[in-house]
């Protein structure tokens, strides 16, 4: 029920040993540093108090650095959230918090994407900032924060890539088959933006989880696919995507794409985020080749 339910960008994997566990994995919407970009949560709802109370949400993290301030990295995988009562802000008055009989898994899905990975800058999520959104000298600020989190979200599809989640195998290449070469062509605009801007000025003045085998594992127990057919042994990373991700026949739109990354960058983004980038786009263009999600140069 819940996989019919879930909207574009969100797929789950429940397991059949643990039904009290769910894995999401999430895109980042269009226009964010996260655009894109897989997110992985495993979601614990406890025998002893779901729904009473709100499930324990993990985030998976394949990065030592965090690319928002409410997702932690590495061992801590914690996920600030005032729906799950993990987030102490003026926000819990409004009644976001959760609410037995009313809230639900679902809600949780869609705030991962929309509240978290939906924000354009998520540096205004920083403790003591939700209201500094359009003053003038938190600009920069959040546009530098953006690059740190564009270079993490590169880090988070290269691991996702080398060791994608237990369940989540297929997806993966169905995703990047689909959205890898979009990710690379906004890359590749803010590097190419970047030069064209400096030589400019230089002139002028002096950058639905799919199991492989239809079966996945969390330990030793094996995971039930979610009304998924078993692909056929030597389908293609491109015939996969069509199969599991069906937004790879819609348009592609890498022009708007490219756009938007560059929107919510300093103008010109700086000079080491530049060298790091450049480095990371090498890294994801031989990872994407590597694993069949572009045609290799």
């Amino acid at each position: 029920m819940l996989r019919k339910q879930l909207p574009a960008g969100i797929s789950a994997c429940n397991f059949a040993e643990d039904a009290a566990l769910l894995r999401l994995a999430v895109s980042g919407p269009a226009g964010t540093p996260f655009a894109h970009v897989l997110h992985f949560f495993d979601v614990f709802m406890s025998p002893d108090d779901f729904p009473s109370r709100p499930p324990f949400v993990h985030f998976k993290s394949f990065a030592d650095d965090r690319g928002h301030p409410n997702l932690y990295e590495s061992s801590s995988g914690k996920v600030c959230l005032s729906l799950l009562g993990t987030w102490e802000s003026g926000e819990q008055s409004t009644g976001e918090g959760w609410q037995p009989g009313r809230s639900s898994i679902l809600q949780v899905a869609v705030s991962l994407q929309g509240l978290l990975l939906g924000q354009r800058f998520p540096y205004f999520s920083e403790p003591g900032l939700e209201d500094a959104q359009g003053m003038r000298e938190h600009i920069r600020p959040a546009q530098l924060y953006n690059e740190n989190a564009l270079i993490v979200a590169v880090t988070q599809v290269l691991g996702a890539l080398r060791r994608p989640p237990e369940g989540m195998e297929d997806l993966v290449l169905a995703h990047y088959a689909t959205f890898g070469a979009r990710l690379l062509a906004g890359l590749d605009e803010v590097l190419a933006g970047s030069s064209s801007s400096s030589s400019s000025s230089s002139s002028s003045s002096s950058s639905g989880c799919m199991q492989r085998g239809n079966e996945a594992k969390l330990g030793s127990g094996a995971a039930a696919g979610l009304d998924a057919a078993p692909i056929a042994e030597g389908v293609g990373v491109l015939a996969l995507a069509e199969q599991v991700w069906p937004a790879a026949k819609e348009p592609m739109g890498y022009r708007e794409d490219a756009a938007a990354i560059t929107a919510i960058l300093p103008r010109p983004p700086t000079k080491g985020f530049l060298l790091v980038l450049k480095r990371y786009v090498m890294k994801l263009r031989s990872a994407l080749a590597n694993t069949g999600c572009i045609e290799s140069s």
